[in-house]
């Protein structure tokens, strides 16, 4: 009997792994090859040099590393690329996350038309990027036009067309983009926090904006902590939407560090010979990023509001 107990428990536990591994092998296949795989693959890149006429990779040492940082100091569309980042980036810090808290905190709360504005802030994050993309240039460079002309007898210049406009209209598209997510997490950081801290306040006479300051900031920093710091290591990886609305036509004057590194990979004109300068670049972005992050994340822990 106690065998047959044994081996009924040795069945059920075969089939319980046999299960796990059912699930999990496919992302954990997925994870080796397009993360550890490809990130392996491109720092042995960084140190190649590829010749065009044998078609062969040939081991370069720095020289890659050396071209991309001579291109830094020296090339136009790079210092472009330093300031348009650090904008995006600045952009999202100053508009993009307190605009994504007063939302969030509006829907938590559930003010009128709550349910509408969670919808319509998310809707972006579940669509894809190219047909967004298409409704912006749309409603920005013929809807918006139009109805100036319509209602108020303005000739307008299309924003995403005209040069002197068009940085601009990309960081409204960006902040706009970029509620969903933050809208998603913050809401549900606020709904862990205890209804009676929230009634205790309320009590004493507290209106909602000291609420939101005292309880509910304090009580999300953790989350705002997250957002910040990724915010500081996408300024090397973030290419704003720009490649989606111009392919490979932007001007130089639209440049991000994500563009340029996109463009030497993805681009028409990108050849096999660009790989290894692209990776190169990646490693150097990634060894100014990295100390800046953890920079970030020990600041913002520690200067963080308390309850």
């Amino acid at each position: 009997m106690a065998g047959t107990k044994k081996n009924a428990r040795m069945k059920r536990r075969a089939k319980e792994t046999v299960f796990y591994w059912s699930i999990v092998i496919l992302p954990l296949l997925q994870f080796c090859v397009f993360y550890v795989a490809v990130n392996a693959n491109s720092v042995i890149l960084a140190f190649k040099s590829y010749n065009t006429e044998t078609g062969l990779y040939s081991f370069a040492g720095f020289a890659n590393f050396t071209a991309f940082i001579r291109d830094m100091a020296g090339m136009p569309a790079l210092k472009t690329a330093l300031k348009n980042s650090l904008i995006v980036w600045l952009s999202g810090l100053a508009v993009g996350l307190p605009l994504a808290q007063f939302f969030s905190f509006y829907i938590y709360k559930k003010m009128p038309l709550h349910g509408f504005f969670r919808v319509m802030l998310f809707l972006p994050s579940v669509v894809s990027a190219v047909i967004t993309v298409a409704l912006y240039k749309y409603f920005v460079d013929r809807a918006w036009p139009e109805a100036a002309r319509a209602l108020f007898g303005v000739k307008m210049p299309m924003p995403l067309a005209t040069l002197s406009t068009r940085f601009p209209a990309i960081l409204v598209y960006n902040v706009w983009v970029s509620f969903g997510t933050g809208i998603l997490l913050y809401t549900g950081s606020m709904t862990q926090i205890s209804v009676s801290v929230a009634e205790s306040a309320r009590l004493e006479g507290a209106n909602s904006f000291q609420e939101y300051w005292h309880i509910t900031l304090p009580s999300i920093w953790p989350m705002a902590t997250t957002f910040l710091v990724v915010g500081v290591a996408s300024i090397f990886t973030n290419q704003a939407s720009v490649y989606t609305f111009y392919q490979d036509q932007a001007d130089n004057s639209l440049y991000m560090f994500g563009y340029f590194l996109f463009q030497r990979v993805i681009g028409k004109a990108a050849t096999l010979a660009d790989y290894p300068y692209a990776a190169a670049g990646g490693i150097a972005l990634t060894a100014i990023a990295v100390p800046l992050t953890l920079g970030a994340k020990a600041l913002l822990e520690k200067c963080g509001p308390k309850e």
